[in-house]
C-alpha cells in the first residue's frame, strides 16, 4: 500500500513533509502577540531626538521644536548654595563626625586630666556624653567565647603573694594606684618609683607650679632614727659624717623640733662626699625621756652612709645610740603658691588635742601664698583627724 503526500501551497515541496525548525537552543520564537506587544514598548522609550542642520528643516518643524518656556536656561551655583546651606551644613558635619568615629575611640576623646595610660572598660567611667558611644565600642563576647578556655600552656600562673612581689620587683608607694595610670614606672632603689609621665605635661606642670600647686610623692626616700638617752650623744654621732663647717645639727634652735635642718654627709671630710640630708629633732616630752633626731636623705647615698654611720660609731665608741629605720612615714611635697591652702583644706587639725600654741601656729600659715613668709625649714607639728573620715573614697 502506498501513500503519497500533497505539497502545501506556497512552500517549498522538500520542506513540506518536514516539521517547523527550532532554535539552536530548543526554544521556539516568541509568538506574534509578544512581539508587537515588545514593539509597542520600544516605541515609547524617551530619546533625545537627532538635531538635523537647519537648512533641511522646514519652517513647521522649526516651531515644532522650539523649547518649552518652563525649562530652565541658566543657574546660579551661589543662589542654590545658598538656599541648600542647612543640608551642605548637616552633610559637612556628617562626613566629619564620620571621619573622627573612625580615627579615635570614645576613650581617647575624654578631657586631658581624665586619660589613663590604662583606661578602664567600665563605660560609667567616661563622661556622660560620650557613654552611648564607649556602649557601641565595646565588643560583648558570644556564649562560644566565653566558654571557651584558653590552652594550657597560655593561661596565667597564678600570682604569688603580695609581701614577695613587692620584695622582688619593688615596694609599692602609697600612691602608686594613682601613678600607675599616668606614668610609667621602674623599680629603683627597692622602690616603684614614677620615672616618666605617659603622656605630654610639662606646660600644664610648669603652670601648676607657677600659679596653682604640684604634689609629689617623696616617700621612696630613706629615713633613719638615731634615739639615745642623751641628745648630745646623738649630734656628736652625726655631726662625724656631716661637714663641720655646716649648721650644728645640735644646735639649740633645731632641739626643740621647731626647725628642719639641711647638712651635707661626708664619709671623710672633706673626701667622700655623700649626698644631701634632711634632719628634724623630735620634741622632748617628759613622759618619753627619749630623744629622737629623724634623718632623711636619698637611698642611692644609703649604703655608703651607713658604713659611715657604723665607722663613726666604732671611733668614737659610741653604744648608747641606736639607729634603726623608718618605713611607716610618707613625706608629701607641696610646690606652688596655693600649697598652704590645700594644706588647710585637707588636713582638719583636732583643737581638743592641741596645745594653744599649737592652734595659733596652725591659724597664722592660714592665707600663706608663698614659703618666704615662713622662717627657713620651720616644721609643724599638728594632731589632725584621719582624712579619710572626711573624704570617704569606700
Amino acid at each position: 500500500m502506498s501513500s503519497s503526500t500533497t505539497p502545501t501551497p506556497g512552500l517549498p515541496a522538500a520542506a513540506a513533509g518536514k516539521k517547523r525548525a527550532t532554535p539552536e537552543g530548543g526554544h521556539a520564537p516568541a509568538p506574534p502577540s509578544q512581539r508587537i506587544k515588545a514593539r509597542k514598548t520600544a516605541q515609547s522609550i524617551v530619546v533625545q531626538p537627532v538635531v538635523a542642520s537647519t537648512a533641511t528643516k522646514k519652517p513647521q518643524q522649526q516651531q515644532q521644536q522650539q523649547p518649552n518656556a518652563h525649562i530652565l536656561r541658566s543657574v546660579l551655583p551661589a543662589r542654590i548654595a545658598e538656599s541648600r546651606a542647612f543640608e551642605l551644613t548637616a552633610m559637612h558635619a556628617v562626613m566629619r563626625r564620620s571621619t573622627d568615629l573612625a580615627k579615635s575611640r570614645a576613650f581617647q576623646k575624654v578631657p586631658r586630666y581624665l586619660r589613663r595610660r590604662a583606661a578602664s572598660h567600665n563605660p560609667l567611667k567616661v563622661p556622660r556624653a560620650l557613654r552611648d558611644r564607649a556602649l557601641r565600642e565595646i565588643d560583648i563576647p558570644n556564649d562560644d567565647q566565653r566558654r571557651r578556655r584558653k590552652p594550657k600552656a597560655l593561661r596565667r600562673k597564678p600570682r604569688s603573694d603580695f609581701i614577695s612581689r613587692q620584695r622582688r620587683n619593688g615596694r609599692w608607694l602609697e600612691t602608686h594606684l594613682w601613678h600607675a595610670k599616668r606614668f610609667h614606672l621602674v623599680p629603683r632603689w627597692g622602690w616603684k618609683v614614677p620615672d616618666r609621665p605617659t603622656q605630654k605635661g610639662d606646660r600644664a606642670a610648669y603652670r601648676s607650679a607657677e600659679h596653682a600647686v604640684v604634689a609629689r610623692d617623696l616617700s621612696w626616700t630613706s629615713r633613719y632614727a638615731f634615739s639615745g638617752a642623751s641628745a648630745d650623744d646623738i649630734a656628736t654621732v652625726v655631726s662625724a659624717v656631716a661637714d663641720p663647717l655646716g649648721p650644728r645639727v645640735g644646735a639649740a634652735r633645731y632641739r626643740h623640733g621647731a626647725r628642719a635642718v639641711d647638712l651635707d654627709l661626708y664619709d671623710a671630710y672633706p673626701r667622700g662626699f655623700l649626698g644631701p640630708a634632711t634632719a628634724v629633732w623630735r620634741p622632748f616630752s617628759s613622759s618619753d625621756p627619749t630623744h629622737v633626731l629623724w634623718l632623711a636623705l636619698h637611698p642611692a647615698a644609703e649604703d655608703a652612709f651607713l658604713l659611715a654611720v657604723a665607722a663613726a660609731l666604732d671611733r668614737l665608741k659610741m653604744t648608747s645610740v641606736l639607729v634603726d629605720q623608718v618605713t611607716d612615714v610618707g613625706r608629701i611635697e607641696l610646690t606652688g603658691p596655693k600649697a598652704m591652702a590645700i594644706v588647710h583644706s585637707v588636713l582638719h587639725p583636732a583643737r581638743s588635742a592641741m596645745t594653744d600654741a599649737e592652734n595659733a601656729a596652725w591659724d597664722t600659715t592660714r592665707g600663706i601664698c608663698s614659703p618666704a613668709a615662713l622662717a627657713p625649714g620651720q616644721v609643724l607639728g599638728v594632731r589632725v583627724w584621719d582624712p579619710r573620715l572626711r573624704y570617704s573614697f569606700f
